[in-house]
């Protein structure tokens, strides 16, 4: 038998009778946090992208800066959408889940380095 790191014999018994489970039922499974996941990121997503949203509006950016701004947000976007359709026409590879969770992740940095940059240049006398 394998190594199993748990905390309890009772998790290591649940551990043992999940091993147990039928494919599909933990296939079933997976996806659904797979929607649970991607709800978060969308979550986060349009709670970061009304600060930046309310940054603009404070101190708004240069016409350059706007423009580049706007270009890699639907770069993203867009991306973000073919990784989405991607997962959602093979549901059952993880793979495809993982690069649209990584589309996600590349978003919400963009939006928080905005906010950084749009912090530090507050700070600055």
């Amino acid at each position: 038998e394998g190594l199993v790191l748990v905390g309890s014999p009772s998790e290591e018994l649940q551990l043992r009778e999940r091993e147990r489970l039928p494919d599909h039922v933990l296939l079933a499974e997976a996806q659904a946090e797979f929607r649970i996941a991607e709800e978060h990121y969308l979550k986060a997503a349009d709670r970061l992208a009304a600060l930046v949203a309310r940054e603009r509006t404070a101190r708004p950016f240069s016409a350059a800066l706007a423009t580049a701004y706007d270009r890699n947000l639907k770069a993203m976007d867009d991306a973000i959408a073919r990784c989405r359709e991607m997962a959602r026409g093979a549901p059952d590879d993880p793979w495809g889940h993982e690069v649209l969770f990584a589309a996600y992740q590349r978003k919400l940095r963009f939006f928080e380095d905005i906010l950084r940059t749009s912090t530090r240049e507050e700070a600055t006398p």
